[in-house]
């Protein structure tokens, strides 16, 4: 079935995930955020800008904008925690791993995980891009944590150790805004 999202005339750049009961929630730079089910609209009580959005393998919504971090489990947003940088940086992707910690990507090189209510700045290593920061996250099923970087990077990270994909391993994407898991692996 394909479902005509009923957004509000200039809502732009929207960070979306799976609610519960089939609806959907997104975020946007303009819009606070909105909760889609069916042809309704309900706006929810988080301001705009918001510019990630995840939803765990336990159900709960992890949004990220440059005010912080916000969870919504079973109806109820919680502000979680303010970003590790100071001023406006955007929160480009985010994701939850096997150990509970959030993996959180903002606009500046490297990658924050948060664990324990205390952020680990991961940049500059063997398997990253150097000056980098991921465009997209995926916890996969298997524990490993997937980095979509732009020009044509991909780095995994599963126990501790960290392996890149490019050119020489057959990748051939461009940019890797979007990473999804399937039966058959990780696309």
């Amino acid at each position: 079935n394909v479902v005509l999202p009923m957004f509000p005339e200039g809502a732009q750049d929207f960070a979306i995930a799976p609610g519960d009961a089939g609806a959907l929630l997104a975020g946007s730079r303009n819009k606070p955020l909105m909760r889609l089910r069916g042809n309704e609209l309900e706006f929810l009580d988080l301001a705009p800008p918001i510019t990630a959005a995840h939803r765990d393998r336990e159900g709960i919504v992890w949004l990220g904008g440059p005010d912080g971090l916000w969870s919504l489990r079973n109806g109820r947003l919680t502000a979680v925690t303010a970003l590790p940088l100071s001023g406006y940086s955007g929160v480009q992707a985010i994701a939850k791993d096997d150990e509970g910690a959030l993996w959180v990507s903002l606009n500046t090189p490297g990658v924050y995980r948060l664990s324990n209510g205390r952020w680990q700045h991961i940049q500059d290593v063997a398997g990253m891009p150097k000056g980098s920061s991921p465009l997209t996250l995926l916890s996969a099923s298997d524990g490993t944590l997937w980095m979509g970087f732009a020009r044509n990077s991909v780095t995994l990270m599963k126990g501790g150790g960290l392996q890149s994909l490019g050119a020489g391993q057959g990748l051939e994407v461009g940019n890797a805004t979007a990473l999804g898991e399937g039966r058959t692996g990780v696309w």
